[in-house]
């Protein structure tokens, strides 16, 4: 903080967050843990082992993901961005959120700027409901309009965590 004041001068006002959602600069926040079936015994595998069989490869899970997808889509809530760490996940997704009908496109780290920029577009545009995206917009992307995050993917870094969140704290 002091290296900082050195180069700006002393702070002038606190802001919060509370202060920006009033003031229309941050969306307001809604998160939500959904719950589902018992753990299983994966310590006993290697992570990336774990990640395949608990989060990849989860049916259940998957299919909650889209079931959830579609319970927003119905109430207006869309469109909703889901992310994803491989493609693996984009593909077992896929056939999970086609089950319930829902539109939705795929951006990977494989798609061109003009391509992002064109699925970001017609998702804005009600054409689509779900964006299915891997790491690539995990931090650094801004996508105005966005009505929810879904955090398929998993991980060991809370910041990441955050980070994915941030991609639906934009106002429009």
């Amino acid at each position: 903080l002091l290296l900082l004041e050195s180069c700006t001068g002393p702070i002038i006002k606190n802001i919060n967050t509370k202060f920006l959602q009033d003031k229309g600069y941050l969306a307001k926040t809604k998160i939500v843990f959904i719950e589902f079936g018992k753990p299983h015994p994966y310590s006993r595998l290697s992570y990336s082992a774990a990640y395949k069989k608990g989060i990849t490869d989860n049916k259940e899970r998957n299919y909650i993901t889209a079931e959830t997808c579609k319970t927003l889509v119905d109430l207006g809530v869309k469109p909703i961005l889901v992310m994803v760490v491989n493609y693996l996940h984009v593909d077992n997704l896929e056939s999970a959120l086609s089950e319930f009908g829902l539109s939705f496109e795929v951006l990977t780290g494989k798609s061109s700027s003009q391509n992002r920029s064109d699925v970001i577009d017609r998702c804005l545009e009600g054409k689509t409901d779900v964006i299915l995206a891997t790491n690539i917009f995990n931090e650094g992307v801004d996508i105005p309009g966005i009505r929810a995050v879904f955090n398929a993917a998993s991980g060991k870094s809370g910041k990441l965590t955050i980070q994915r969140a941030g991609r639906g704290l934009r106002v429009t």
